[in-house]
């Protein structure tokens, strides 16, 4: 067996003339040091097959694949997964999306039996990725969200970034580009400052533009293109990536009437990139070569941008690689066809692209699709009368034919991925929000509310119960996710309130209750001087969750919609809570009783079209009957402070019997 080893090692090409089997077979009977070696040289040469990303050595790298997945050596199970992971990553970038799935799916359940987290994350990744390219979303939102659960449990930041760069396009392909835009922000936020965190970047960039372009946010297109060009600028890049970059970018600046940029900065990558022979990098370049050439409106340069986008089309079709940019392309071509001959062209590449457009998949192409359809429709009027391609298009454009299967609130499937997908937007928030500065402020909180609440956990309920009803009124997730971890932090002043004044069983006198007051304006300024927009808010919150509707409130007598939003949500969670539970000075109210006086208190103390929207809020929580325990439950198991208490209380237990 020695020579046999010895035989690997020094001769790959003999090595690799072996079925997968033996080669395996050879590897599983040596020592584990051995088996470790053979693995990593074989592991090696087959990367450097992987890493061109070019189809000319899907034969070699198959057969590699082929020794891995019969390797069996208990020393050698780590290394194999990582190898397996990179050969369907491999896979996927020349097109053979069923061969990268299958060898995701047999490494998330070799890494679930190894309890390999980084290794399952990054198969939920993997697999979250190739569903989307699939169209199915359910599928695909439900381990993207096991994919950044876990990089957040790990705290690898970059993993994070990419789960979010795939939920980014998971929105894309929805059209949901608002949604897309914000999932590609918080991305950009998670990503670090080394090289692979600028690669994520980059490619988080490049489908925030797209979003950002589709959507017409200007100003979020300007910020993902100034990030991704920056990145261009200081750094090399893995082809594929600064490709599909480049090709957002000239389309970007084409339909911003800046078509001579474009072309430079598409000339310029085409000659870094090009050698690759790698067809995602030749079809985005190429793609983006001849929409340049077509908006500079010369007569040659239109002829060979036609001649060389029906062979890029041929090539997309193949290798199922950008075939709808490719479709929309030649719609654009052909909307300003001269024949009716032309036109007919033109309504053909439509109609293919129709077909990408009424499935769910396509929902990103409708008004794409519209604008191009208006512009073969006029075309085919100015070239022959009597002709009009649209006709046939008009039936399927509309939006009931369309709509029906793409929007979101018509589609009940579509309706449960875009609410799974909200709480991967959550749970990105929540991540971002936590920080030293919030943590420590957090902790002054729960140690304010021990003489209200000797468990600490009242601020996670109000929090909680702010955030249901934020959703409740319709507020984005970036603010209702706020306001959840703000309203934590709403009694921080009590701090500095004596504790003889907060455990008075009685009630107070005017000098008691000036001191009580006081903790509005303690806590603001606790929390002020931040550029933190979480602590920003928690300290407007701090201020004037006291302030009563009819203004007769504290400590500043605002009125209406003078308190802001996020103290007169905060005002509503606190004081059921308050009422509901013991305190010092007063028993727990039931329930029934803390709702009717609150409802009495409709357009008095609490903001009257509020009121409603929290009572219903109410009645779900209480149906479910678990809402206190999910209350911030991970929060409040992970505080410092009251794990501390508990265990201080747990001594002095132990210690008296």
């Amino acid at each position: 067996m020695q020579t046999r080893n010895t035989v690997l090692i020094r001769d790959l090409n003999d090595m690799l003339a072996g079925s997968g089997e033996d080669i395996a077979a050879a590897i599983d009977a040596a020592d584990a040091a051995s088996a470790l070696h053979l693995q990593a040289t074989l592991g090696d040469y087959a990367r450097q097959l992987f890493a061109t990303q070019e189809p000319a050595h899907e034969a070699a790298a198959t057969h590699a694949v082929s020794v891995f997945l019969h390797l069996q050596h208990p020393a050698a199970q780590a290394e194999r997964l990582t190898f397996l992971f990179d050969a369907s990553t491999y896979f996927l970038a020349i097109g053979k999306n069923t061969r990268a799935f299958v060898l995701a799916k047999i490494c998330l359940d070799a890494a679930t039996a190894l309890d390999n987290l980084p290794l399952i994350r990054r198969a939920h990744s993997s697999l979250g990725a190739l569903q989307i390219l699939s169209a199915n979303y359910a599928d695909a939102a439900t381990h993207l969200d096991q994919a950044f659960s876990i990089a957040v449990q790990i705290d690898d930041r970059n993993a994070a970034a990419t789960a979010l760069n795939n939920v980014t396009g998971l929105f894309l392909q929805m059209g949901l580009y608002r949604e897309a835009i914000d999932a590609a922000k918080s991305g950009l936020t998670f990503a670090d400052d080394s090289a692979k965190g600028d690669l994520k970047r980059m490619e988080i960039s490049g489908n925030g533009l797209i979003c950002a372009h589709r959507s017409r946010d200007h100003e979020a297109a300007l910020h993902f293109l100034q990030t991704g060009t920056d990145i261009v600028r200081k750094r090399s890049l893995p082809p594929t990536v600064r490709a599909i970059f480049e090709f957002a970018r000239a389309v970007y600046l084409i339909d911003s009437n800046d078509a001579e940029t474009a072309s430079a900065l598409i000339q310029a990558a085409r000659t870094d990139l090009m050698p690759t022979r790698n067809p995602r990098v030749e079809i985005a370049l190429d793609l983006a070569h001849c929409l340049c050439q077509w908006a500079s409106r010369e007569s040659e340069a239109m002829r060979r941008a036609r001649t060389r986008l029906r062979e890029i089309y041929h090539l997309s079709k193949q290798t199922n690689i950008q075939h709808d940019d490719v479709l929309l392309a030649m719609m654009r071509v052909y909307g300003t066809a001269v024949t009716p001959e032309e036109a007919k062209i033109g309504m053909e590449y439509a109609r293919e692209l129709v077909d990408y457009t009424t499935s769910v998949k396509k929902a990103k192409f409708y008004h794409q699709l519209t604008l191009r359809g208006v512009e073969l429709h006029d075309s085919a009027h100015d070239a022959g009368k009597g002709f009009d391609p649209f006709e046939k298009l008009r039936s399927m454009l509309t939006p009931p034919a369309v709509m029906r299967a793409n929007t979101v609130e018509k589609n009940e499937e579509l309706t449960a991925i875009h609410e799974e997908l909200a709480k991967i937007r959550a749970k990105a928030l929540r991540a971002e929000i936590r920080s030293t500065a919030y943590d420590a402020a957090e902790n002054w909180a729960v140690a304010a509310e021990f003489f209200d609440d000797n468990t600490g956990e009242h601020c996670f309920r109000v929090g909680h119960l702010a955030g249901l009803l934020a959703r409740e009124i319709g507020m984005d997730e970036a603010f209702c996710v706020r306001v959840e971890h703000a309203a934590r932090l709403h009694d921080i002043g009590k701090v500095a309130v004596n504790e003889m004044i907060l455990l008075k069983p009685g009630p107070l006198n005017p000098v008691e209750l000036t001191a009580m007051r006081e903790h509005t304006n303690v806590g603001a300024e606790l929390l002020a001087g931040t550029q933190d927009e979480t602590l920003k808010m928690a300290a407007e919150v701090a201020r004037y969750h006291h302030e009563w509707w009819n203004g007769a409130g504290y400590p500043a007598g605002l009125s209406m919609m003078e308190i802001p939003l996020s103290a007169r949500v905060c005002a509503l969670a606190d004081v059921y809570d308050a009422l509901t539970h013991k305190r010092a000075y007063k028993h727990a109210w039931t329930h029934e009783a803390a709702v009717t006086e609150i409802a009495s208190l409709k357009g008095l103390q609490f903001d009257p079209t509020l009121v409603p929207a929290f009572l219903r809020v109410l009645e779900r929580a209480r149906a479910d009957g678990a809402w206190v325990k999910a209350a911030g439950h991970d929060d409040v198991q992970s505080n410092s402070v009251i794990q501390a208490r508990r265990m201080l209380v747990d001594a002095i237990e132990a210690a008296g019997t």
